[in-house]
């Protein structure tokens, strides 16, 4: 039997930069390596302060954040990044090791588009 095979065009493009965020270096390097490995181009940062200033600079295609890290945790990296014109539309995904939501809290979601940049269309 022949398995099709799914081509993931928006972030399997070899050039798509991912940055990951996270304050554990430890998960941060398995990630590098394996998506690396498929042809990503991968960034990381120790906290949300450093992934903001990457973004600037960087302007990668996904950002992938913990949601609790000490000092700029995801929720306000988010908040940043969405706030700023040139990185309003980049998609965030943010990770947790505490409890999963309560039933009928939202898993997936955006920011109001009143905290978006203005002029921002994702």
């Amino acid at each position: 039997m022949r398995v099709p095979q799914v081509e993931l065009t928006a972030l399997h493009d070899p050039v798509a930069t991912i940055l990951f965020v996270d304050d554990d270096a430890k998960f941060l390097r398995p990630l590098q390596i394996l998506l690396e490995g498929e042809g990503y181009r991968v960034l990381t940062a120790l906290n949300g302060k450093a992934a903001a200033s990457l973004t600037e600079e960087e302007r990668p295609d996904l950002v992938v954040t913990d949601w609790m890290m000490p000092g700029v945790d995801g929720v306000a990296l988010c908040r940043w990044l969405s706030a700023d014109r040139a990185t309003a539309c980049i998609p965030i995904v943010m990770l947790s090791a505490a409890q999963p939501p309560l039933a009928g809290e939202p898993v997936v979601g955006r920011l109001p588009k009143e905290t978006r940049a203005d002029s921002a269309s994702c």
